[in-house]
């Protein structure tokens, strides 16, 4: 057993067919350091951490598509398309903290209402 640590920038392992099933980045040039599981099929579950302080959760399989960011400013969950569904506290930084939902990518709902926006559907 060898008890020196590693070092290195990257680390994938592959399972006994040669499919990478676990990639380690510790992000290189971009400062994006990310953990990355795969299944056999190729469903995968990224998890980042982005230089700006923001940490992000990506599910990619057959039934869900999701993105979440977790950041200094709040939580933002995306759709399959990469569009708004949710953001909760200040994701815009414009100092107002508020819960909305999104449809396709449109604010339907929020607390507390905006103002500027189309009437709600509840």
């Amino acid at each position: 057993m060898n008890a020196e640590p590693i070092t290195t920038t990257s680390i994938t392992l592959v399972d006994s067919s040669g499919k990478t099933r676990m990639l380690l980045d510790g992000g290189g040039d971009t400062g994006c350091a990310s953990i990355n599981l795969f299944s056999p099929t190729g469903q995968a579950v990224h998890i980042a951490a982005q230089p700006g302080g923001h940490v992000t959760l990506a599910l990619d399989c057959k039934q869900v598509k999701l993105g979440i960011t977790l950041g200094p400013c709040g939580l933002t969950i995306r759709d399959s398309k990469g569009l708004l569904g949710i953001t909760v506290g200040d994701p815009f930084e414009d100092g107002t903290l508020s819960v909305t939902v999104f449809r396709d990518g449109q604010p339907i709902y929020s607390i507390p209402p905006d103002e500027s926006a189309p009437p709600q559907v509840a």
